[in-house]
């Protein structure tokens, strides 16, 4: 405590997926603060939905009352919504035994507070921006990090004052921070870098860590750190950051000046958690499953013939690993599709949907992404959530969406599958009893890993894979004129470029037979970047945050040489590399209904009044989805019915809670692109 205090603090939560590091970061931070002054800290995540579950998880486990605790999130009707949904699960319990944007603010905070502010110069000055005084005055903030990143983005404006203020006057917790694609690292850096300046503790907290990511967050960190001492600390003294490290077995620290002897002391530590995790129980067993599939076939073409691969894959995995409903002896599992991309997923769902079940088996299907109406994917959350959280397996039986299915028809194999992309993998705290992946990179293998009997322990036998691994994606078959598959998500890009897109021959047998973080943890002695997956992941991120100091010669323009030139005070960087940028852009649509209850599709434009743009969606009908035997949607409730129930519960006119609650983003700047959209599938580009 004393130490961090006086030369500053640098933490690495490495504790594996489902052991709470969420909770343990809070309590860390409570331990080094200072009792008499109390704890201050910000937990910021990257995205709004874990924000707002984070927020709840400090409220229920810490004991954290409306005076201690601020929830700052990317909209009010997200805020709304998840509150009318706690609501709706307490009266659900019981049965069974004005927020506002900020002028000193971006348009898209706002902030959930009630606890009272106290008089003093900086209320004065910020006068009536109540917000902001929120927003500072909370001593526990868990927000999405988009809220901070204007205290290093700003070029003009006032929207950077508050969230530095907020870094001078609180730590830092990164939660996820190598989940950001490789674009948003620089911007990232410039938010630990100015940590450091004004004076915070940071911790760091995934248990999937690259040491490139670890060692280059820790130079800026140390480099910001560094000025602050200059100008803030005692005259002649050293500087020695307190550096730690935890995990589900240990903590250890000590103090540190130099980028190289910083990442020594990291490397034992990695060294330490990988001989105990060694010991560990095996709950995931993987399996690389070959797709023989013709490349260079249209993509409808491939992803019909994927979809009966799938088909087969999910009726193995579930004969394997399954468990059985105590009232009816049913054979009932839960699995997970996760997917790269949203249009062929849908594709595939749809195929899976016309193909049906086998005789003797019932599927149910939630197809789960980010391009459905808000209130449809905070439903499916909502289910998802309660239904996957498995510290009791007997509990999910009593569900009843599972119950009610259970019931209802005569087949003895049930199978509940969600088909989902990326969003199913960081931060749900889900549990399931088998997966299959398409390819992308070895940290979406990590994440997903640890969503497959995340709660239950036991030993996954050696003859009976839990986790499918897909040879290669949709991308690769599909063919490619730059001949990139594993990017968009993935790290390929033009300069770092495979030699093969089949794990088979991208992945050696210590790498995927067993799913864990070693791989992405800690780097071989002797990368082959062109030639292996995880390697290829070490040495872009080497490149990007180390550049020539690691070795690598792509870089002219590695992170860790902005501090020493200055380059990020003058705004350049900024500009080149802003945080969460997208070159497409994204529009803001709505499906609202006419006084018929007829739902129609309209452009929602920034400060103006919905547009209708009816020629740009075609909705599909039930004939348009054909629905081979025993099959149906789980989890996703059909729109109109959502709203029409969500309308009455509010006390809201229809078209007014469409308004609020059923909008959503959809790439393009502009209303040009062509959607389809059913409602059990969401939305795809026609």
């Amino acid at each position: 405590r004393e130490r961090s205090a006086e030369h500053g603090f640098f933490g690495v939560n490495m504790a594996s997926t489902g052991c709470g590091k969420t909770l343990a970061n809070g309590r860390i931070l409570y331990a080094l603060a200072d009792p008499q002054r109390g704890a201050r800290f910000t937990v910021a995540l990257g995205l709004r939905t874990l924000t707002l579950q984070t927020g709840d998880a400090y409220r229920d486990r810490l004991h954290l009352g409306p005076e201690d605790l601020a929830v700052l999130v990317g909209g009010v009707a997200t805020r709304a919504l998840h509150d009318y949904q706690l609501n709706e699960e307490e009266k659900a319990r019981r049965d069974n035994g004005s927020e506002s944007s900020a002028p000193l603010l971006p348009a898209f905070n706002y902030v959930h507070y009630e606890g009272s502010l106290e008089s003093g110069p900086l209320k004065d000055w910020l006068g009536k921006n109540s917000d902001a005084l929120r927003l500072l005055d909370a001593p526990v903030l868990a927000c999405t990090i988009d809220h901070l990143m204007p205290a290093t983005e700003g070029l003009r404006g006032g929207h950077q004052i508050a969230p530095m203020l907020r870094l001078m006057t609180s730590d830092l917790i990164l939660d996820e921070p190598d989940d950001f694609g490789i674009e948003d690292l620089p911007a990232l850096s410039r938010l630990v870098h100015w940590a450091g300046l004004l004076g915070s503790r940071v911790l760091l907290s995934s248990a999937t860590l690259p040491p490139a990511l670890v060692e280059g967050l820790f130079r800026a960190y140390l480099a910001g750190r560094e000025e602050y001492q200059r100008n803030r600390g005692r005259p002649g003294e050293s500087l020695s950051v307190c550096c730690a490290w935890f995990d589900e077995f240990d903590a250890q620290a000590s103090g540190h000046d130099d980028g190289a002897r910083y990442l020594d002391e990291h490397r034992r530590f990695v060294d330490q958690r990988l001989a105990r995790l060694a010991k560990v129980d095996v709950r995931r067993r993987a399996a690389i499953k070959p797709l023989p599939i013709a490349a260079g076939q249209p993509r409808d073409a491939i992803c019909i013939e994927l979809a009966g691969q799938m088909r087969e894959h999910l009726r193995a995995l579930h004969r394997h690993h399954h468990s059985i409903d105590p009232q009816t002896g049913k054979r009932t599992s839960f699995g997970l599709i996760r997917m790269a991309n949203i249009d062929p997923l849908f594709d595939v769902a749809r195929e899976l949907f016309r193909l049906g079940a086998e005789v003797g088996c019932r599927v149910h299907l939630c197809v789960y992404h980010s391009r459905h109406p808000m209130l449809v994917r905070a439903a499916i959350e909502r289910e998802l959530d309660a239904t996957l959280k498995r510290v009791n397996p007997e509990a999910v039986f009593h569900r009843p969406s599972v119950r009610q299915r259970l019931d209802a028809t005569p087949e003895t194999d049930h199978i509940f599958v969600v088909l989902a992309t990326a969003v199913a993998e960081v931060g749900r705290d889900h549990d399931y009893d088998w997966a299959i992946v398409e390819p992308s990179s070895m940290r979406s293998f990590i994440q997903l890993a640890g969503r497959v009997r995340r709660h239950r322990s036991g030993v996954c036998p050696e003859d009976r894979s839990n986790l499918y691994l897909l040879d290669t994606n949709i991308r690769h078959l599909a063919g490619n004129a730059d001949g990139l598959a594993f990017f968009r998500p993935g790290f390929e890009s033009a300069t770092f470029k495979l030699n093969s897109h089949r794990l088979i021959e991208l992945l050696g047998p210590e790498q995927w037979q067993v799913i864990n973080a070693a791989a992405r943890i800690k780097e071989r002695e002797s990368l082959a970047p062109h030639d292996n997956l995880a390697d290829l992941e070490h040495d872009r991120l080497r490149d990007l945050m180390l550049g020539a100091e690691a070795g690598q010669t792509q870089n002219q323009r590695p992170v860790h040489r902005w501090w020493t030139t200055r380059a990020h005070l003058s705004g350049a960087l900024q500009r080149r590399d802003p945080f969460r940028n997208d070159p497409l852009g994204r529009s803001h649509y709505a499906l609202l209904p006419d006084e018929d209850e007829r739902v129609d599709f309209y452009h929602l434009p920034e400060r103006s009044h919905p547009v209708p743009v009816r020629n740009l969606w075609r909705e599909m009908a039930e004939s348009d989805l054909p629905q081979g035997p025993g099959i149906e949607a789980w989890a996703v409730p059909r729109y109109l019915d959502a709203l029409q129930e969500l309308a009455e519960a509010q006390g809201m006119e229809l078209r007014d809670c469409a308004l609020k609650y059923g909008a959503f983003d959809l790439p393009g700047r502009k209303p040009e692109q062509i959607w389809r959209y059913h409602w059990a599938l969401g939305f795809s580009r026609y």
